[in-house]
């Protein structure tokens, strides 16, 4: 091939593929509100749970933190509008659960709700799918050094192909920040 057709095609793609870039890089998952369609390069803050030794990443330009719990278990982030809400938290292990007993009535208490991904792990479990109102919710459990570590995320259904991706950022960050020491 010709050089200067085979330059003239690499600029032609470079435009095509510009453009198309530039038509993908926001989404209006709602009334005023416009994401970024690459959530991986939304910058995360970390929330450090001093209680339960654990911690997990949070998008706060999207997601604000409203305040630790009373009792110091976990906290919870809304965004602007209230459309999107997680929850942290974490507990004792008092009543001598098992992943799978924690998992069968987690799965109990979707009653109503189109479970889509189910996983059962030796330590931990994740739920998620749709309720009746067109909303997502994205629910993991951690047992760990016999304390029980929980996320749960719900966001508008139009909202799903940009906050599917956030949301498997922010379930990976869930940690303990220690080990079993007591």
């Amino acid at each position: 091939m010709d050089p200067l057709k085979k330059r003239s095609r690499q600029v032609c793609t470079g435009f095509a593929v510009l453009a198309v870039a530039a038509a993908v890089t926001t989404i209006a998952p709602g009334p005023g509100r416009s994401m970024p369609i690459r959530p991986r390069i939304v910058k995360l803050s970390t929330y450090v749970n001093a209680r339960f030794c654990y911690a997990v990443s949070f998008p706060p330009a999207l997601l604000v933190p409203r305040g630790e719990a009373a009792d110091g278990d976990g906290q919870a982030f809304v965004s602007a509008d209230g459309r999107s809400k997680m929850v942290v938290w974490g507990s004792w292990n008092a009543l001598d659960e098992t992943v799978p007993g924690r998992y069968a009535a987690a799965l109990a208490d979707l009653k109503g709700c189109r479970v889509t991904d189910q996983v059962l792990h030796h330590d931990w479990f994740v739920l998620s799918g749709s309720t009746v109102h067109f909303r997502i919710f994205y629910e993991k459990q951690i047992l760990k050094c016999d304390r029980w570590l929980g996320l749960w995320i719900t966001y508008p259904f139009d909202e799903r192909p940009w906050f599917d991706l956030l949301t498997a950022r922010i379930a990976r960050s869930l940690r303990p920040t220690t080990d079993c020491w007591w």
